[in-house]
């Protein structure tokens, strides 16, 4: 009679082994990358927040300082010496910007570089008047990123307008890249950590006890 092969042992325990293997190391993958990424997204938007409420604050001082003249100067349209005011204000603060616009939005004076980019009426400068109270907001000139902050102020005459100071603010995004740089480097490195760490683990809580077992088994057979 011809002998029919013998299975090799131990090879189906093997299999099942690493079919669990790589099931606890995908799902401990999937789960370490989630909460990462989550932790970077959310460290991303409280340091671009706090980015903004330092912006906001530093320009609310400013703009509180000219922003009675500014009135004053708009009500009695002497445009030439608000444009003053506000090229040295641009100049002294290293602003990239400021301007004046009325109730509508329209331009009344614009100093700055601002003068030579192709920008649109901010947000925060309809929002201010509209609603009587400061604003902030962070805006796009083409590729680059402004941080805009507004100021209403009323006029005698019954008109309102608001004052807008821009800063550049393009070192925001570059902080929000580097943030996001670090945390997937520190996803790829947790990831092999995982995979190294989940194959010890298993390969000495299951392996092992697994290997001895059959050992004890083809000895009793």
């Amino acid at each position: 009679f011809a002998l029919s092969p013998e299975p090799a042992p131990g090879s189906p325990r093997k299999l099942r082994i690493m079919r669990l293997t790589v099931r606890l190391t995908l799902s401990l993958i999937a789960g370490v990358t989630l909460v990462s990424l989550a932790l970077a997204f959310y460290s991303e938007r409280m340091q671009t927040r706090g980015l903004r409420q330092e912006l906001d604050t530093r320009d609310r001082v400013l703009a509180e300082n000219v922003q009675a003249e500014a009135a004053r100067l708009t009500e009695t349209q002497s445009w030439s010496e608000l444009r003053g005011i506000l090229e040295r204000l641009s100049r002294h603060e290293n602003l990239a910007g400021a301007a004046v616009y009325d109730s509508s939005g329209r331009p009344l004076v614009a100093t700055g570089q601002i003068t030579n980019w192709n920008i649109d009426v901010p947000k925060a400068a309809l929002e201010s008047t509209r609603l009587a109270h400061e604003v902030g907001q962070l805006m796009h000139a083409g590729d680059r990123l402004l941080h805009v902050y507004a100021v209403p102020f009323n006029l005698n005459s019954g008109k309102a307008g608001s004052l807008a100071l821009f800063n550049d603010a393009a070192y925001i995004e570059a902080r929000e890249s580097d943030l996001w740089r670090r945390s997937l480097a520190g996803v790829l490195l947790q990831t092999l950590l995982i995979v190294l760490v989940t194959m010890a683990i298993l390969r000495w809580s299951l392996h092992r006890p697994m290997n001895r077992l059959a050992e004890w088994l083809r000895e009793l057979h």
